[in-house]
């Protein structure tokens, strides 16, 4: 099967841009969507979803980043994000894998739990049955103790006539854990209420398990010794795993060498120093969006992906992406389509839906930066073969 594409559409855009030496670049972004179905090779979907071209934000969640943006002109990774559940009907814990390749990405789902405290010593209750968890930062480590802010205070909070609008003071509270602001089990004043009210992680790294003693930070400087949030969709700018790319640092305190993040290999140790008004080689990381385990080299087409306990009826199976990669030009002016050597963007599956998607980049050097209304107007060319 094979089609051709010479025009912006729904499922393709021509974006102006940096490439990884901060040269000008024009890309073509082609999203392709897929039937995934458990013991069946992927199928091309009757329905395309489009390229996003925004970020979709729940602004009634504390601006949860609920999908990223299709339309990076760079990417040096590529992202594998799954949206969806880990399946565990009547378990009470289980473990998720993610596969792509030879790279594995485990998940420990858990059910809910509560806290209790006798004396000085704090307990964790029996999980009750996990049924299903949805795979978002609201179910992994993390959140926000507020009642202890309420409590001592936000020391941002005198400064919000000075902001900029739509800025979100939240993030800079140091009651938020700066990883993720959104989840649960972050505490810092172990009050009665605050103990009896809250919510413990159903999503954890099963290698880094939040306990009993790990609960209650001494002080907020103890952020950093924590466990990494475990969820696998898209993950805000904002939080400190993505946003230490743009040069994000937690404003009251210098961050230690020994960081997980860096500890692990996930970002290089130069990350720690970057200075956002000098420049720096690693801003284009931060348009990777997939949690940090599940950024990985180019991906390439064939590659097998295997999933366990993540799909609603089938425990465990393997798929692999299409073989072939599409022809992108972009658009060389005066009549002329410069051919690219495409690298895939980022793979979406959505389990519970059924669903694979996949963006792939094709770029070039261009003369100069074109503005949107340009970029319309301007020729290029996708062309499509569903290789068997």
């Amino acid at each position: 099967m094979s089609a051709v594409v010479t025009a912006p559409s729904a499922t393709v855009a021509q974006v102006s841009g940096r490439n990884a030496s901060r040269e000008t670049v024009l890309a073509v972004l082609a999203k392709r969507t897929y039937v995934l179905v458990p013991g069946k090779p992927l199928a091309l979907a009757r329905e395309q979803l489009p390229l996003r071209k925004m970020p979709v934000i729940d602004a009634e969640k504390r601006n949860l980043l609920v999908t990223d943006q299709d339309c990076y002109p760079y990417k040096p990774r590529t992202d594998v994000v799954v949206r969806g559940h880990v399946h565990a009907p009547g378990k009470k814990e289980i473990v998720a894998e993610i596969g792509v390749g030879d790279v594995t990405h485990r998940i420990l789902a858990i059910g809910d739990r509560k806290v209790t405290r006798t004396g000085s010593t704090i307990t964790f209750g029996e999980p009750k049955a996990v049924g299903k968890v949805p795979l978002t930062f609201e179910h992994a480590y993390g959140g926000w103790d507020r009642r202890a802010e309420e409590k001592y205070g936000h020391p941002m909070a005198n400064l919000a006539r000075y902001a900029q609008p739509n800025t979100d003071l939240h993030a800079y509270s140091p009651f938020v854990y700066p990883r993720n602001r959104h989840g649960r089990g972050y505490v810092l004043d172990a009050t009665d209420e605050t103990l009896a009210e809250l919510l413990l992680p159903n999503l954890e790294d099963p290698a880094d398990r939040l306990t009993p003693g790990r609960l209650v930070l001494a002080h907020w400087r103890d952020w950093t010794k924590q466990p990494l949030p475990a969820a696998t969709t898209w993950v805000s700018p904002g939080y400190y795993g993505r946003g230490i790319f743009g040069g994000m640092r937690p404003f009251w305190e210098p961050i230690p060498e020994d960081i997980a993040e860096v500890k692990r290999k996930l970002v290089p140790r130069e990350a720690l120093d970057i200075d956002v008004t000098k420049g720096h080689p690693l801003l284009k990381d931060l348009a990777c969006g997939a949690p940090l385990g599940l950024q990985l080299p180019y991906v390439k087409p064939g590659t097998p992906i295997r999933l366990a306990n993540l799909h609603p009826g089938s425990q465990s199976f393997t798929v692999s992406l299409p073989i072939g990669t599409p022809k992108i030009s972009v658009d060389g002016r005066d009549g002329k389509l410069l051919p690219t050597e495409p690298v895939i963007h980022h793979v979406e599956i959505e389990p519970d839906e059924g669903r694979l998607s996949i963006v792939w980049r094709g770029s070039a050097p261009a003369r100069r930066d074109y503005h949107p209304q340009e970029l319309e107007r301007m020729p290029l060319r996708v062309e499509w073969t569903e290789a068997r």
